[in-house]
């Protein structure tokens, strides 16, 4: 009787230290918590959030000044928004206010817009390649370790293993077998990231633990099941995907292409009518029709590019803008599309020394366009947003074009059509 009354009060007291368990570990269960990371919340006060977008705001909207004439008011603050959104606030946390444990190293928090921090982080131990040796490497080793011990008592077994990649948007890649440096778990809409070695910035190492809202950060919501629950070679497919690489704002998209600074050539006062340009001596002529007697058609408008790219410092500059026009000229002639919209851009870039003329550079490149040039629908899908072109829906044209350019070569293209795509909210 005895000993099942010491069994009676024996089994209380291991569950009541069983529950307690986590007491004694490291890392508190509340730290660790996706509802509140390092014991900081998702949700900021309307203060804190006004305190840290308005600088980045601000930025984003002197960047945007170009635009306003060719943008309505409306149009502009998708791009500012956008802006916010691609180029995020990153701030420190103060060490008090973050567990003992996480004080060791640091907790920094990264805002894209009003909505509140889309990412919680802690790296612990960042050092350079040169100066990290083994036993560093083995601190950062045990330091994961209790981490990932906490996580796992907290989430269960991790979801994913894999690797750091500071290239892919979410910055996991998965990766099959569990011996990789990486462990994720979601919880609610919450994605855990603990990596026992992160190289970051090229040549930096570092134990890190990540909090990312799914919901507020841009490639981890779309890749859920990417990350969590995709067979390797679908993963490795899907990270070539647009939702999972970085890519400049719309605003900065649209900034360097409608830059005033791509006429600047204009302004120089050796520019000359084109047929000044392209027209030469007999001599000269009967040079480069002996030199370049074997090429014909777009074969040559390349083979006069490389020309271009390859001068030194003796060679005569004013000489070789002729040349060039003089070749595209003959090109053309030919059928070359690659020349004829060379010849265009010239005409409306001032490329090799070519005095500007729009109406005939307009010629030139819808002749190339027709023809299948990216280049030249590119460009004129920039005299439609100048409005040098006649009509009543000068970005609606534009896009048109940047589509069909876009289908043909899609690095040329692809940025600006996605850009005006947004302004104009049309998929």
């Amino acid at each position: 009787m005895q000993y099942s009354i010491a069994r009676l009060i024996a089994a209380p007291v291991i569950v009541f230290l069983s529950a307690c368990s986590w007491l004694h570990d490291p890392v508190p269960k509340q730290a660790i918590s996706h509802e509140s990371p390092f014991g900081i919340g998702w949700d900021f006060s309307e203060q804190e959030l006004t305190q840290r977008t308005s600088e980045r705001r601000t930025e984003c909207e002197t960047q945007s000044k170009p635009l306003n004439a060719y943008f309505s008011v409306d149009e502009v603050e998708i791009l500012v928004s956008d802006c916010m959104f691609h180029n995020p606030i990153y701030f420190d946390v103060e060490s008090a206010r973050i567990p003992e444990f996480f004080r060791s190293g640091e907790v920094y928090a990264t805002m894209r817009d009003r909505t509140g921090p889309s990412r919680i982080e802690y790296a612990y131990l960042h050092q350079f390649y040169p100066s990290s040796t083994p036993e560093d490497n083995e601190r950062r080793e045990q330091h994961a370790a209790q981490i990932r011990q906490s996580l796992i008592k907290l989430y269960g077994a991790p979801q994913a293993n894999g690797a750091f990649d500071q290239n892919s948007l979410t910055g996991f890649i998965p990766q099959s077998g569990n011996d990789h440096p990486c462990d994720v778990w979601v919880s609610a809409d919450v994605a855990i990231m603990l990596c026992s070695e992160r190289i970051a910035m090229i040549d930096g190492i570092e134990t890190s633990l990540s909090f990312v809202r799914l919901d507020r950060e841009p490639g981890w919501d779309a890749s859920r099941q990417y990350v969590t629950g995709w067979p390797e070679s679908q993963a490795s497919s899907a990270n070539d995907q647009d939702m999972f690489e970085y890519r400049a704002s719309h605003l900065q998209t649209l900034l360097n292409w409608l830059t005033p600074e791509q006429f600047d050539e204009c302004q120089e006062d050796y520019v000359e009518p084109l047929e000044a340009v392209w027209t030469l001596s007999s001599p000269a002529a009967a040079e480069l029709a002996e030199r370049f007697d074997e090429y014909s058609g777009d074969q040559l408008a390349l083979r006069a590019i490389e020309l271009a790219e390859d001068f030194d410092d003796e060679t005569d500059l004013r000489m070789l803008d002729k040349s060039l026009m003089y070749l595209f000229r003959r090109a053309s002639e030919e059928g070359s599309a690659i020349a004829t919209n060379e010849i265009g851009a010239s005409l409306l870039y001032c490329y090799q020394g070519v005095e500007q003329d729009i109406p005939r550079a307009m010629e030139w490149l819808s002749a190339a366009a027709d023809a299948g040039d990216a280049y030249a629908q590119s460009s004129l899908a920039l005299l439609h947003m100048m409005g040098e072109v006649p009509s009543d829906a000068p970005k609606a044209a534009a896009l048109e074009l940047l589509r069909e350019c876009a289908s043909l070569d899609e690095e040329t293209c692809g940025p600006k059509k996605r850009a005006i795509e947004a302004v104009l909210d049309t998929p």
